[in-house]
């Protein structure tokens, strides 16, 4: 296949599915070349949203990548037979070379029937579910019901002695048990409930999980994070973070302190 060109005269080639890019959809892929020089590729990404909007990407994905052949000078070339394997390498020395990736979102059936051409990136995908990034706003289907929230907590300080820290947790827990709003409640960190929290198994919306298996809408640390807390996994557990601080000069947690004898 010959190098198709943009109205500002930029040339380029079509991998995967040709037969995604309509006579309509070319001016679209066109104008999104033409808007920035350093744009080497654009994907044709299905997404389940209504609309179509342009996201910038690590690299492509999707069942169709247009590629720019005026970067080539730059990145070497590459064919219209490439497989993912050779189209993810030179992609990589796109970005290298600080060119772009964009993705096309849009929604239309044909799109969302047609087979993948290349999976999204690692990096890509963390992101996508990372709250923190523009593109889990994009992305992303699942909003939180504001009626229906999940909750995992960390139940980590809930020991078999009770002060300030578990009265809290304690009641915190109770609280949005019986907070309508709260679907469910999961409770992770503990195998089983200590005596004085006992009477939170009677609530409908708790369950103890200690090996989750998907997202709750938030992730909570009631309490500070010391080496009792593993927080490396928050944002697997939950699509918000959130901790809370009671103090900070508890006296038995060494790294609070400049020395051993301190």
């Amino acid at each position: 296949m010959k190098p198709l060109t943009t109205p500002r005269g930029r040339t380029f080639i079509v991998l995967g599915d040709s037969s995604t890019i309509t006579m309509d959809r070319l001016p679209i892929i066109s104008d999104r070349l033409d808007s920035d020089p350093r744009l080497a590729s654009v994907s044709v990404v299905a997404h389940s949203n209504p609309g179509q909007e342009f996201l910038r990407a690590a690299a492509p994905a999707g069942c169709t990548v247009v590629i720019a052949t005026d970067v080539f000078d730059l990145t070497g070339p590459i064919t219209t037979e490439a497989g993912t394997e050779e189209l993810q390498s030179w992609c990589r020395t796109a970005s290298d070379r600080g060119l772009w990736h964009d993705w096309w979102l849009t929604n239309a059936r044909d799109i969302a029937k047609a087979d993948e051409f290349i999976p999204a990136a690692a990096i890509d995908l963390a992101e996508s579910s990372d709250p923190a990034s523009s593109r889990y706003h994009a992305t992303q289907t699942h909003g939180i019901d504001p009626n229906a929230v999940s909750i995992t907590i960390d139940a980590t300080w809930l020991g078999p002695h009770q002060t300030g820290a578990q009265v809290l947790t304690t009641a915190a827990i109770e609280a949005l048990a019986l907070n309508p709003r709260v679907d469910r409640i999961r409770l992770i960190g503990i195998d089983e409930l200590p005596a004085y929290a006992r009477h939170l198994a009677e609530l409908d919306a708790l369950e103890i999980n200690q090996q989750p298996e998907e997202a709750t809408d938030i992730i909570w640390y009631p309490n500070q994070i010391d080496q009792r807390v593993d927080i490396s996994h928050a944002r697997s557990l939950g699509r918000r973070v959130i901790t809370t601080y009671l103090d900070l000069i508890a006296y038995d947690i060494p790294r609070y302190h400049a020395s051993q004898e301190a």
